[in-house]
């Protein structure tokens, strides 16, 4: 506990939370579908606290975009804040990777919500396995949270596991925060209409991650103009850092598509990378559980 108070001290925020437990953190893998439904293996996190009695709460969080695999909560020398902050209030907590991050192999699915939610659904019910073989009790309430990507996979996640798996999981109370859940929307009317969006690279991965799924165009440099078409690309595998893809985006990032593309696409509602922007989009539905959803008036990186 000493230990997680100088950590919140040192994140700023120990003036809003206080370690009641220490806590034990391991990286486990499961079994989950591709989104093509196909089996895969994926990674996450299962932390627990330290010497409570009782009965615990399960939380999933959902962790904000990450560029790099090794960067995934259940990676070395990762982790999650806010994962940390609930395991040491006496929560047990499932911190899923998604398709693409962790040890999961190929690009990363990012902001597909189906492959999102059950990335979620498949290492909750792994998380609850786990603790069932090593004797850790849950109390059957079940939270999700999550911010920024995540708060769309928090919506995401809710929505799937009240439409499909309400014989094995209730879901208790769902806090998504700053998400970008009108993808399609909002989302996208933001990018077009921002010359100088804060961070350009959220579109690069968009479409990386959507061209196979959605068949966009046979390679992503066939949808990109010069330099990017050559630049951007090898930045995209999941091996290097997010400030290297900043550093390699115009300021405005629908320009680093063809011309030609980049003109249907401001113009064109159908547009197939609109049509997979909206097909991404998670708030179309009306939850069973309690949802606040949490947002910054000021925030412009997701409007």
């Amino acid at each position: 506990t000493n230990q997680l108070n100088a950590a919140f001290a040192n994140w700023g925020i120990a003036s809003v939370v206080q370690a009641s437990f220490g806590i034990v953190a391991r990286r486990f893998t499961h079994e989950t579908a591709d989104p093509y439904g196909l089996s895969i293996t994926n990674s996450a996190l299962l932390i627990l606290p330290v010497g409570t009695n009782g009965p615990l709460p399960l939380v999933s969080v959902q962790h904000g975009t990450t560029a790099r695999k090794s960067d995934a909560p259940s990676q070395p020398g990762s982790g999650d804040i806010w994962a940390s902050v609930f395991a040491s209030y006496g929560y047990a907590v499932v911190v899923a990777d998604y398709l693409g991050l962790g040890s999961s192999p190929g690009y990363q699915a990012y902001c597909h919500a189906p492959s999102e939610a059950t990335s979620v659904v498949d290492a909750l019910r792994a998380g609850k396995s786990l603790c069932a073989s090593n004797n850790v009790t849950l109390n059957g309430q079940l939270f999700l949270a999550g911010y920024s990507q995540g708060g769309h996979v928090t919506m995401g996640a809710h929505r799937e596991l009240e439409t499909y798996h309400t014989s094995e999981f209730t879901v208790t109370a769902s806090a998504p925060c700053a998400g970008p859940y009108a993808l399609g929307g909002v989302t996208i009317e933001s990018l077009l209409t921002d010359p100088a969006y804060p961070h350009p690279s959220y579109l690069s991965l968009l479409l990386a991650a959507y061209l196979p799924i959605y068949q966009l165009g046979d390679t992503l440099e066939e949808l990109l103009a010069p330099p990017y078409r050559s630049t951007l690309p090898p930045l995209l595998d999941g091996a290097h850092d997010w400030p290297l893809i900043e550093a390699a985006m115009p300021a405005d990032p629908i320009a680093i598509l063809r011309p030609d593309y980049q003109a249907d696409f401001r113009t064109n509602v159908n547009n197939p990378f609109r049509q997979a922007l909206r097909d991404n989009n998670t708030y179309s539905w009306t939850p069973k559980a309690p949802m606040t959803m949490f947002h910054c008036q000021g925030d412009r990186d997701v409007v």
